[in-house]
C-alpha cells in the first residue's frame, strides 16, 4: 500500500499526489488513506451526497489501486480529508465491486479526428483534453451544464477551456436534470419542492429542474 501511495499511480494530471499518507492498523487491518485535498474543496468539486460514491468511482480507475488493497491482513479501508474528515469507510470486497469512474491520472492526448462523439474535434490540446474529460464524466454521471463547468475546473482546466469543452458535447440538460434526479431519490427522500431546490443548487435551470422532478414522478 506505501509503495503503491509512493509511486506514480499516486499522481494526478496534474502531477500532484492524490493522497499524502496511508497508516496500517494492524490491531484492526485498517488502511487510512489521507486526501490531498481538504473536505471543503472536495464536497464542492463532488457534491456532499456522492462525495463517497465518486471518489471510489475515481479511485478504482486508478491504475493498480485494487491490487493495493488486495492483502489478506486490509479489512477496512478508510479516507480522511487532509483535515481529518472522514469520507469512505469500505471493505476491500466492496471496493472491489465499485464501477471505475473517470480517472482524474493524466490524460492521453487525443488526435483530433477521434476527439469523441460530441463537436470538439479541433482547437488545442488543453481544450481537446477537456472535452475528452467531459464527455467520460457524463458516461459516469450526470451534471448540470453549470456543474460539469466547475468540475472540470476542479480537475484544472481553465475556465475559458472548461467552458469551450461544455459548448463542444452533444448533451441534453434536460435528460440530465432527470438523471440527477433519480440519482437523489436512490440515496435519499425530497418532497417535489425540495428535489427541484436541490437540483437548480445544483446547477440546472429552474426549467430543468421542474422537467427533472417531473421525469420521477412529481
Amino acid at each position: 500500500m506505501k509503495d503503491w501511495v509512493g509511486s506514480r499511480s499516486n499522481l494526478t494530471s496534474e502531477g500532484e499526489p492524490r493522497f499524502t499518507r496511508a497508516v496500517f492498523d494492524q490491531s484492526t487491518g485498517t488502511v487510512t488513506l489521507t486526501h490531498t485535498n481538504s473536505y471543503a474543496r472536495l464536497v464542492k468539486g463532488y457534491g456532499l451526497e456522492t462525495l463517497s460514491a465518486r471518489l471510489q468511482a475515481i479511485m478504482r480507475g486508478v491504475a493498480g489501486a485494487t491490487e493495493a488493497f488486495s492483502s489478506p491482513a486490509i479489512k477496512r479501508i478508510d479516507v480522511v480529508s487532509s483535515d481529518g474528515r472522514p469520507m469512505i469507510s469500505t471493505t476491500p470486497e466492496a471496493f472491489a465491486s465499485v464501477n471505475p469512474g473517470p480517472s482524474d491520472q493524466q490524460p492521453a492526448e487525443v488526435d483530433p479526428s477521434t476527439a469523441g462523439s460530441g463537436t470538439g474535434q479541433s482547437g488545442t490540446l488543453a481544450q481537446r483534453n477537456a472535452v475528452a474529460k467531459a464527455e467520460s464524466y457524463l458516461r459516469y454521471t450526470s451534471f448540470s451544464r453549470k456543474g460539469l463547468i466547475s468540475q472540470l475546473e476542479f480537475e484544472g482546466f481553465e475556465k475559458k477551456v472548461a467552458e469551450y469543452a461544455v459548448g463542444h458535447i452533444e448533451v441534453d440538460w434536460m435528460d440530465q436534470a432527470a438523471k440527477k434526479a433519480r440519482q437523489y431519490l436512490d440515496t435519499t427522500s425530497f418532497s417535489r419542492s425540495g428535489l427541484i431546490d436541490q437540483l437548480v443548487f445544483e446547477g440546472f435551470t429552474r426549467e430543468q429542474a421542474q422537467h427533472g422532478a417531473e421525469a420521477v414522478g412529481y
